[in-house]
């Protein structure tokens, strides 16, 4: 194989290549010893160098290298992107660049739209990268990833924001990949704000202080990567939740690597933020996290991360609070799958109210965007949920303040996948309060117990 390394002096037996193409794929190289491969260096702000190798990368042997690959310009801004900032008059711009003054090409961007606005969003989870010149990666594991991108680029200037709700770019420890991910979506990044949350492969690593202290995912980044180059607006160093709004619709993103239980400092900021919602200004309500709440999977009861375990603690910690205050839908990935369920509350699917408004949070998985996808889903598709496909796409999102639609789109042919719309009446400020509304309605799905105003349910174990 032919394989890149970096800086240009690191002993290649040390570390792992850049990225990597076998020579077999080359028939003159089978038939005669000698051929051409093209490959597409990235800035990295440092000199690159080529080897040949022969027996893989386990036991490698160097037979040559090439002169050293040096970029034009180390301090040019490559990567640029857009995140919000939670505060309504701002956006902040994102970057990486090496030693020496040098300019980016233009750019421009629109500022955050108004309440009264309507918005259009991509939304997704578990998106990775690939590279675009055929190369491989180690570890790589999103084949689908330059897929769905091309699609979104074709959206992306319709758009007024994108989310990515949990494992953005799989780097997981190889840090190239952290710039081929944001370098494939920075078309479109210079331009659409992009808001995440932490997922499994940005956090959790023994030890370091994530809710399962023993899931070596992440590879060791425990995080540091992913603040570092999303920028979003968290409440602290490693307690990744925060909130904002964008035009009618309130965001509020937390971390399921992290505790989230009553009594967690991040149990108290959710149960705060959605008590100060002003729902004349943002009539929806999305919560975004990781790991699903809600899921379609056989990977059941395993503690601490079983899907079904881990979804039962987030219904157990959350659900209330969504339905006190009227959360109207819920965005996770990890499992990389389409999934929607009807409007629930503890599992039960609920009609529409008086005033038609969904009585309960529509939960969906969006985790279905890059990754390779996870076929273990029961053979008979759940009663509460009304989709689940195995197909790779993403969600077109448009909103204002009566209209929320979902529109789920295939990244292999554009078509469509899925599409729902919820509603709610011009003017609607939560009708007679969104916090009555919630009692009177898991009153009506759980009619045998009482819900209590510390947010808890009793008599009941699991929902």
């Amino acid at each position: 194989m032919i394989a890149l390394y970096a800086p240009e002096d690191v002993d290649p037996r040390t570390v792992a290549p850049l990225k990597y193409k076998f020579l077999a794929a080359v028939p003159s190289y089978v038939e005669r010893g000698e051929g051409t491969l093209s490959f597409r260096l990235l800035n990295l702000r440092q000199p690159q160098r080529f080897y040949f190798l022969r027996d893989g990368l386990a036991l490698p042997v160097f037979a040559a290298h090439s002169r050293a690959v040096a970029p034009l310009d180390p301090g040019e801004p490559t990567q640029v992107h857009l995140a919000l900032t939670g505060r309504p008059s701002e956006v902040k711009v994102l970057w990486v660049s090496g030693p020496g003054g040098a300019w980016s090409e233009v750019a421009s961007f629109l500022g955050p739209p108004g309440p009264d606005a309507e918005v259009h969003i991509l939304a997704m989870a578990d998106l990775g990268q690939t590279e675009v010149d055929g190369s491989v990666e180690v570890d790589a594991i999103a084949p689908a990833s330059l897929l769905t991108s091309l699609r979104l680029a074709q959206e992306a200037a319709g758009a007024t924001l994108m989310v990515l709700n949990g494992d953005l770019s799989y780097a997981r420890g190889y840090a190239v990949q952290w710039e081929t991910f944001f370098d494939q979506l920075a078309p479109m990044l210079r331009a659409l704000p992009l808001m995440t949350v932490i997922g499994n492969h940005e956090r959790d690593w023994p030890g370091s202080g994530d809710r399962f202290g023993m899931a070596y995912d992440s590879g060791g980044e425990c995080g540091v990567p992913y603040a570092a180059r999303t920028g979003m607006p968290t409440a602290g160093p490693d307690r990744p939740w925060y909130s904002f709004d964008h035009g009618p619709i309130h965001f509020l993103q937390y971390s399921t690597e992290h505790a989230f239980e009553e009594g967690s400092p991040q149990h108290a900021f959710i149960a705060d933020d959605l008590a100060a919602v002003d729902r004349c200004q943002t009539p929806w309500v999305i919560l975004g996290g990781h790991r699903p709440m809600y899921i379609d999977s056989t990977f059941d009861a395993v503690r601490p991360d079983g899907d079904q375990y881990l979804a039962a603690e987030l219904r157990r910690a959350l659900e209330p609070l969504l339905l006190r205050h009227g959360v109207d839908a819920t965005w996770h990935g990890h499992h990389h799958s389409y999934q929607r369920t009807c409007p629930l509350a503890g599992g039960r699917c609920l009609a529409s109210g008086e005033d038609g408004v969904a009585a309960g949070p529509v939960h969906i998985v969006l985790g279905h965007s890059g990754a390779s996808l996870t076929p273990n889903t029961e053979p008979q598709r759940p009663r509460e949920f009304v989709s689940v496909q195995l197909q790779h796409g993403y969600v077109r999102v448009t909103a204002n303040a009566t209209r929320l639609e979902h529109v789920v789109v295939s990244s292999r042919d554009g078509s469509v996948m899925d599409r729902w719309v919820l509603e709610k009446p011009a003017g609607w400020c939560g009708s007679r309060g969104v916090l009555r509304q919630g009692e009177e309605r898991v009153a009506a799905a759980w009619p045998s117990l009482e819900f209590k105003s510390q947010h808890r349910l009793r008599g009941c174990d699991t929902f």
